[in-house]
């Protein structure tokens, strides 16, 4: 088998011999190149153009999401077989991928459940959501759960350490002083169901829960879930979550413009994904759609 190893060297808890142990655990089974990140981005890029069977990301959800939507973006993409596997080494701050799925956090465990889950040939398939014409594997946000995002960027890029105390300061200064609460520009539309507006924060969720906070989950919309046709959303910080259907419009700022956030699947309809049953969790993930 030939893969591709796409390394994220500043994701957070990624350390510079990560790559090698990754090599060497997988010598004789999967013939892997190996990428480091450079840009915003590149990810996405490496994925898209990998030759072989398997996209491995040694990096955090960014990273991930990036590569999700390289796979999806190549030809044939959701059809079982046309692209490749992904599978997935936590090295970020959250891991909030990860964690949803009951993956390893210690990258040995996580290589070695790779290693046996491709000796085995078992794998697991998930649902993916749309955003415009971007795929998430967890969860979108929209309003201020974007804006905090975006601070806490532009704080790591200005050499700020990622930490669940660095996004406490960005939620707290985003929620006083950043985001406009008084005139908020986001409206849900929901088929069959009156529009709700005057929203500052909007998650669709495709998984639960939402996020995770010292390892400690965050569950504003219990009912979503990657394995299962129930994907979930939530409004305006934290309302009460509801069944997503087939096709929302998400308008923000611009109020003429529209953001259509749904499940990804070939042919409509509900978040597809079939979960192989096995008393463990894949780390080895079929994109398919179904």
């Amino acid at each position: 088998m030939r893969g591709l190893l796409i390394v994220n060297p500043q994701a957070t808890t990624t350390t510079g011999n990560s790559a090698d142990l990754v090599i060497r655990s997988l010598t004789g089974l999967v013939d892997l190149d190996v990428e480091h990140t450079r840009y915003r981005g590149h990810a996405r890029e490496l994925a898209a153009a990998a030759r072989g069977d398997l996209v491995i990301v040694l990096g955090g959800d960014g990273a991930i999401n990036e590569a999700v939507n390289g796979i999806m973006s190549r030809p044939g993409a959701g059809i079982s077989g046309a692209a490749p596997l992904l599978a997935v080494i936590p090295g970020g701050g959250g891991n909030v991928f990860a964690q949803a799925l009951g993956l390893p956090l210690d990258t040995a465990a996580a290589i070695a459940r790779i290693r046996q889950d491709l000796e085995t040939g078992r794998y697991r398939t998930i649902g993916l959501g749309l955003a415009g014409d971007r795929y998430f594997t967890f969860s979108a946000g929209l309003g201020m759960d974007a804006e905090v995002v975006r601070e806490v960027e532009r704080l790591r890029a200005s050499g700020r350490r990622q930490s669940a105390t660095l996004f406490a300061w960005a939620i707290l200064r985003q929620y006083i002083s950043g985001t406009d609460r008084r005139t908020p520009a986001l409206t849900l539309e929901r088929d069959g169901q009156p529009a709700i507006s005057a929203l500052f924060m909007t998650a669709i969720t495709n998984r639960s829960p939402w996020t995770y906070v010292r390892g400690r989950a965050v569950l504003p919309a219990r009912a979503a879930g990657a394995d299962r046709d129930r994907p979930g959303i939530t409004d305006g910080p934290f309302g009460s979550p509801n069944r997503l259907p087939g096709r929302r419009g998400l308008p923000g700022g611009d109020r003429s413009r529209k953001v259509p956030v749904r499940p990804a699947r070939g042919s409509g309809g509900g978040v597809t994904s079939t979960s192989t049953p096995q008393r463990r969790e894949q780390n080895v993930i079929d994109l398919t759609l179904n």
